[in-house]
C-alpha cells in the first residue's frame, strides 16, 4: 500500500514531467495524489524537497533499467561496454519516451533552487561514475592518439542522451533519442577498429 509520501512524489512526478517544475503547483500535487495539505507538510519542508526527492525516485528507477541488461553476462570487457551502450539505446523508449526529469530540472532549476541544483549536481555526477567503468573498456581499446577516458566516455554519453531528448521533443519524435545513442554506439566502435 503506497504511503501519502509515496502517493506526492508519484504524482508529482508525472505531473512536473509533463508540466513542468514552476507549473505544477503543491495544491495540485495533493489534490492528484488524494491526501491532505497536512500530508504533503508531515512529509516535505517545502515544494522543492519535493522536487529532490521526485528527482532521487526517478534516478533509483534510472538505474534499475540500466543494471538489468544481459550485457553483464558478456566475459569480453570491450565487447560487454558495446554491448552496454546497446542495451541503453534499447532501454531508451522506457527511459526517456516523456522526457527526462533530470534534465528538465537542469535546464529550469539549477539557478534558482539551490537544493535541486545541488541533488542534480550529485546525482548526475554519480551517474557519470557508475558508467564510467562501463565505458574504460572503449577508453583502453581506443586506437587514437587522444583517447578518451571512461569518464569522458560517460559523460559525451549523457549529453547525447540531453542532446537526443531535446531533439526528440523539438520535433515531436521520441525514436530520435534512439538513434542519437544508435549514433554514440556507431562513433565508439569507429573509436576501437
Amino acid at each position: 500500500m503506497a504511503t501519502a509520501k509515496s502517493k506526492m512524489i508519484s504524482t508529482a512526478r508525472g505531473l512536473m514531467l509533463i508540466r513542468g517544475y514552476n507549473s505544477t503547483s503543491v495544491d495540485e500535487i495533493i489534490s492528484a495524489a488524494g491526501v491532505s495539505k497536512g500530508s504533503f507538510y508531515h512529509s516535505f519542508k517545502s515544494k522543492e524537497e519535493l522536487g529532490a526527492a521526485v528527482a532521487e525516485e526517478y534516478f533509483e528507477e534510472g538505474l534499475a533499467v540500466m543494471g538489468t541488461g544481459s550485457y553483464q553476462e558478456i566475459q569480453d570487457p570491450l565487447e560487454r561496454a558495446l554491448a552496454f551502450v546497446e542495451h541503453i539505446e534499447k532501454a531508451s523508449p522506457a527511459l526517456w519516451n516523456h522526457g527526462c526529469m533530470l534534465g528538465s530540472f537542469a535546464m529550469d532549476l539549477s539557478g534558482t533552487h539551490p537544493a535541486i541544483a545541488a541533488c542534480l549536481n550529485r546525482l548526475m555526477d554519480n551517474l557519470e561514475a557508475r558508467m564510467a567503468p562501463l565505458l574504460e573498456p572503449i577508453a583502453l581499446a581506443c586506437r587514437c592518439d587522444d583517447a578518451p577516458s571512461g569518464r569522458e566516455l560517460a559523460n559525451h554519453m549523457m549529453a547525447v542522451i540531453e542532446g537526443g531528448i531535446v531533439m526528440a521533443k523539438a520535433h515531436g519524435d521520441p525514436s530520435r533519442i534512439a538513434t542519437a545513442i544508435h549514433e554514440f554506439r556507431r562513433y565508439v566502435k569507429a573509436l576501437v577498429t
